[in-house]
């Protein structure tokens, strides 16, 4: 293993003057490429921690630069999360040992079971904290019912999660993120609402020019960021999907908060999705469908009531539960599964044989809410 100094060469003088500051440093990420293993090194810096990495090891395995379309200016906690999720959109965490800290991969957590306990309460109050967790909660029949309804967001590769009943507990295995999500959709389940998780944050009151017209993915990806001061990360989507030529429609003037809601339909038209790495810090992943990590795009869903879902056709991603004893056949839930199999974005749960669970972009699943009862009514 290779020992990376504590100070690195290329960011110390960034380092030196914003820690001497204190708590209140600001820590500045300029725009351009990075070196993974150096922003974990100034990560441990700040916290006045060694740190371990194989360099030669990890490069072998991903891809350890990244590149930043805008700066980024981040006091230490928002510093430490967005190495945390620049670190883990590539499959890699930074985990603290007794003596110090080491840059993994996160298939080699889940191969050793090197999970780290945490309660519910934990890991629901801390969704920006990534790391390689393992909760619990009671056993009943319910919870061992709902379970099956999380089945699509279990995934091997890369390691995903994974739910055990051992002794009269159901355990929780995974990212924390995707754990907390899990959490929130046991609390749905069980009839309370779930608590909200932070969505992107827009700077600025003002209008922005949404382009019209058609252009390559690529293109694309550089108005996102311009438009809305954002990041994506977009180089491990696959090479065919970055020249996809995308239909915006007609160019119009409209808040951020629009242009980021009418940026997830037309990217989930074409079967592809932003994953939001870090809502304060507008940090993005752009994912194909045929991406496993696609999924993550729903991590971020909030709870809304199914009545109200045409509401939030513009919140980004949601997820609702559809009562089926209140439809008056099954027709219409065969019209919505048939529709949901040609655009796969939203993901369909059956949780028993009374409920139906509706997760994806907010304009789809407002539109397969509203497909299911109109079929019902015919």
């Amino acid at each position: 293993m290779k020992h990376l100094p504590v100070t690195l060469v290329s960011i110390a003088l960034l380092a030196t003057s914003a820690l001497a500051q204190g708590r209140d440093a600001v820590f500045t990420m300029p725009a351009g490429d990075h070196q993974l293993h150096e922003l974990a090194g100034l990560s441990a810096q700040i916290r006045r921690r060694p740190l371990q990495c194989d360099v030669a090891g990890l490069s072998k395995e991903v891809g350890l630069t990244v590149t930043l379309q805008t700066e980024l200016q981040l006091d230490a906690k928002a510093h430490q999360e967005v190495v945390a999720a620049l670190l883990r959109d590539r499959g890699l965490l930074l985990v603290a040992g007794e003596r110090f800290d080491r840059v993994v991969t996160v298939r080699s957590q889940c191969d050793a079971q090197a999970s780290i306990a945490r309660t519910p309460e934990q890991v629901l109050a801390n969704p920006t904290q990534l790391e390689w967790v393992t909760t619990s909660i009671p056993a009943t029949a319910d919870s061992l019912t709902h379970i099956h309804a999380l089945r699509p967001y279990f995934r091997n590769d890369p390691p995903g999660l994974s739910v055990h009943n051992i002794n009269g507990q159901v355990e929780f295995t995974g990212m924390s993120d995707q754990v907390g999500f899990a959490l929130r959709m046991m609390q749905m389940f069980a009839g309370s609402t779930p608590a909200d998780v932070a969505q992107p944050v827009w700077h600025g009151e003002g209008q922005v020019t949404w382009p019209g017209g058609r252009m390559t993915l690529r293109t694309f990806v550089g108005v996102f960021t311009s438009a809305l001061d954002a990041n994506v990360l977009h180089a491990n989507a696959a090479g065919a999907v970055d020249h996809k030529t995308i239909d915006l429609g007609d160019a119009a003037s409209m808040t951020r908060s629009e242009w980021f809601a009418e940026a997830t339909r037309v990217l989930a038209n074409h079967d592809c999705a932003m994953v939001c790495r870090h809502p304060g810090a507008r940090l993005f992943a752009l994912r194909s469908i045929q991406d496993p990590s696609y999924r993550d795009a729903n991590v971020r869903a909030n709870y809304v009531l199914s009545h109200e879902v045409e509401q939030y056709a513009s919140a980004g991603v949601i997820m609702t539960t559809v009562d089926l004893q209140q439809l008056r056949s099954f027709d219409g839930f065969m019209v919505l599964r048939g529709a949901i199999a040609e655009n796969r974005a939203t993901t369909i749960c059956s949780l028993d044989h009374n409920t139906l669970v509706l997760c994806g972009p907010s304009h789809q699943v407002a539109h397969h809410v509203d497909l299911l009862l109109q079929a019902d009514s015919h």
